[in-house]
């Protein structure tokens, strides 16, 4: 089976977290303070468990984490 990104708004990451519509996360941490604006777990239902797979810490201090459905 083929891949698919989404790399989009965060109305559409909304609409995928709410249907279940994914298998992986790839979850980027900015090393920013933000007190204000969209949450990307706001719209989830329930709690779902996840397992991480892989991560990444870049030059510029973004760690990158991948995570899958357990």
């Amino acid at each position: 089976m083929g891949r698919i990104s989404v790399e989009s708004g965060i109305r559409t990451w909304h609409r995928c977290l709410r249907h279940d519509l994914f298998d992986a996360l790839w979850v980027l941490v900015h090393p920013v303070i933000a007190g204000e604006g969209d949450r990307l777990f706001d719209a989830a239902r329930g709690q779902r468990r996840l397992k991480l797979t892989d991560s990444k810490t870049y030059q510029n201090g973004v760690v990158g984490l991948r995570y899958q459905k357990a």
